[in-house]
Order: structure tokens, then C-alpha cells, then sequence
């Protein structure tokens, strides 16, 4: 007898998209930071215009680690090895012991963008383009909003499908997390855009709130969550591969204003606190589960066949 196939627990590559790899405050202008994302080791500098660049972090010329003594100058960056410096569209700028003119790319680039606070990079085919930009989310840096008024992140064992499918499973909420049935959803899909409504009573230790939500996702990595309840919430959470076993989930938290109600703030920091708790007894789950790809689904799952067949766009 044939024995049973074993199950995975990582069966995915890495899926294109655009990822959170920083936030904006956390890179100064000319300043350089490392961070070991899809299985690589990447730097994040600014350039002499203040833009965001990321780069593969090993020089190619002998394979020194441009964030470990590299130096970021008004020409670029430069590694600390021979000085060979690299520009932000990854060419050979300057090399100090040759007078010869070498510009070459050399350094390889991945595309980023920054709104909403963030970094993002590009993860995708070698040599394409982004096939889709960042949605800029209007609250963010607005007058009735203003900046995020608490973030977090959380690293965790597993990866972008996982968490991505979880969103729109429902039946699992008041069996794991002991929350209220959700009372309805709605997923509308078209093209690496997937918008889901929800209503759900959220309890926070101010009591229970009864929370209209409206999930905007990006692609597999980058997700918009508006709560209208007791405040008027908006969220930006991301879910970036550090390898093909661990991913960096970030929150980015925002609240409307209002006149006259300074308890306001508290009670976004006891929404933001319970959707970490939820979170880690999700990640109890996703740490410890294997991928099915043939799952015994009931037709009251039928929502998680439908994200399965949405996130293959992202795979190539």
C-alpha cells in the first residue's frame, strides 16, 4: 500500500504584489537601513532627492554588504569594500581607483513606491514592471484624521495565503476567537483588487461594539480596513514574506477626529489591542496547520474556494 501523501505547510512561492518593507519615518534622508525580505537580504536607502530605493544589499563587484559600513552620498550608495558607488537606478556611479566611465546597471533594483506613510517595494518577475500602483488612502495625513495614531507588527510562521484566506472564513470566528456569528459579508472581486463587507460585534474591554467594515484588499500584502461603529476607524495592515516560512505583518492605525470626545483615542487603542489579540489566536492556528489544496469544503465555505481561485493571479 502507497503511503498517505503528506500534507504542506508551505506549498507557495513568493506572489507579486506590492509589500510594506518600511514606514516613511523610519528612513531618513540619506540614511540606509537592511531588512531580509523574500528570502534575500535587501537595503532601503534615500536618495539625494529623498526617494526610496531598494537594492539587493551585496555589492556585485566582491560581494561586500552595503548595509554593514556602506555610506549613502549625494551620488549614491557606496559600498565600504572599494567605494564603488551605485546610483538609485542601480548604475555604477563612481569607482575611485579608475578613471574610466563604467555606467552600467549593476546593483539590481526592486520598483517601490511610498504613500500613506509607507515604503513598499515590488516583488514579481525579474526585469517586469508593476502591473498595478498603490492605492493612496485619503485619511491618511488629512485634517479630520492626521497621522496614525498607533502601529505594530508582529512576525509570524507561515505565509501571505494563509493569512489572506483567513479574512473571509468566517465559521471559524466564534469557534476560535468566541466572537458573535458574523451577521453578513459580501466579496466583490476584479482584478488583484478584492473588496469585503462585513458586519460584527467586536468586544473590547469598553464593552461591545457593532462594527460595519469594509475590507479593501491589494493583492496578497497590502489591505485597507475602514470600521464605522461607536468611531470611525481605518486601518492599513500588510503582510510581507521574510521568507517562504515567515511573514511581518505591520498595522498602521487611524481615527477620526471629533470635537468634544477625548475618549475617543482610547477607544481606538481598545479596537487596535483586540485585533492583535484575535490575530495571535489566529497565528496559534496558521503556525501549527498544513495547506490543504484539496480541502473538505461545505458549501457554507464556499467563500474560501472563491478566495482560492482569486490568489492564484498572484503566483508566476
Amino acid at each position: 500500500m502507497a503511503s498517505p501523501k503528506v500534507p504542506s505547510r508551505f506549498p507557495f512561492e513568493y506572489p507579486k504584489g506590492w509589500f510594506q518593507i518600511l514606514w516613511s519615518d523610519e528612513l531618513s534622508p540619506l540614511q540606509a537601513v537592511t531588512r531580509s525580505r523574500f528570502g534575500r537580504e535587501l537595503i532601503v536607502w534615500r536618495d539625494n532627492d529623498g526617494r526610496p530605493v531598494v537594492n539587493d544589499a551585496f555589492c556585485p563587484h566582491l560581494g561586500a554588504h552595503l548595509g554593514v559600513g556602506g555610506v549613502v552620498t549625494p551620488s549614491g550608495l557606496r559600498c565600504p569594500f572599494h567605494g564603488w558607488t551605485f546610483n538609485s537606478d542601480g548604475i555604477l556611479s563612481e569607482v575611485p581607483y579608475t578613471t574610466r566611465e563604467i555606467r552600467k546597471e549593476m546593483l539590481q533594483t526592486m520598483p517601490c513606491a511610498e504613500d500613506n506613510g509607507h515604503i513598499l517595494v515590488w516583488n514579481g518577475p525579474p526585469g517586469q514592471e508593476p502591473e498595478w500602483s498603490v492605492p493612496h488612502v485619503e485619511e491618511f495625513g488629512s485634517e479630520s484624521w492626521g497621522e496614525y495614531f498607533t502601529r505594530s507588527e508582529v512576525v509570524i510562521k507561515s505565509c501571505c495565503q494563509e493569512l489572506s484566506e483567513n479574512i473571509t472564513d468566517i465559521n471559524h470566528v466564534p469557534i476560535l476567537h468566541q466572537l458573535s456569528h458574523i451577521e453578513s459579508m459580501s466579496v466583490d472581486s476584479s482584478g488583484p483588487n478584492r473588496t469585503i463587507r462585513i458586519t460584527e460585534a467586536v468586544t473590547t474591554p469598553l464593552g461591545i461594539n457593532h462594527t460595519d467594515a469594509t475590507i479593501e484588499c491589494l493583492g496578497l500584502g497590502y489591505m485597507v480596513v475602514r470600521f464605522a461603529s461607536a468611531v470611525e476607524i481605518c486601518s492599513i495592515s500588510s503582510v510581507t514574506p521574510v521568507d517562504l516560512t515567515t511573514v511581518q505583518v505591520n498595522f498602521s492605525w487611524l481615527i477620526k477626529r471629533e470635537k468634544g470626545r477625548p475618549r475617543l483615542r482610547r477607544v481606538g487603542q481598545a479596537i487596535a489591542d483586540e485585533t492583535l489579540r484575535i490575530l495571535r489566536e489566529d497565528a496559534t492556528i496558521w503556525e501549527n496547520k498544513a495547506y490543504l489544496e484539496r480541502p473538505l469544503l461545505l458549501p457554507e465555505d464556499a467563500h474560501i474556494r472563491q478566495f482560492r481561485a482569486w490568489a492564484k493571479q498572484f503566483y508566476y
